[in-house]
């Protein structure tokens, strides 16, 4: 399962540096492509964290893990 995760964890960075490296091409400044970048992809990144904290809370135990 971690496997899983943390390959669609390096998805949404691959992601996030697409973005910030399109933006820095267009525009040739380096804070702004950082800036520009987490912007448009912010959201996306946010909804799909949540989307992996949901997935991963519905595979946890049912019942109580005795001690």
């Amino acid at each position: 399962m971690f496997a899983i995760l943390f390959g669609l964890s390096m998805d949404y960075e691959v992601f996030l540096l697409t973005q910030m490296q399109e933006h820095y091409k267009a525009h040739g400044d380096p804070k702004r492509a950082a800036i520009e970048g987490l912007a448009n992809t912010g959201r996306v990144i946010n909804l799909g964290g949540g989307d992996h904290g949901l997935r991963l809370h519905q595979l946890r135990p049912q019942t109580a893990i005795p001690w």
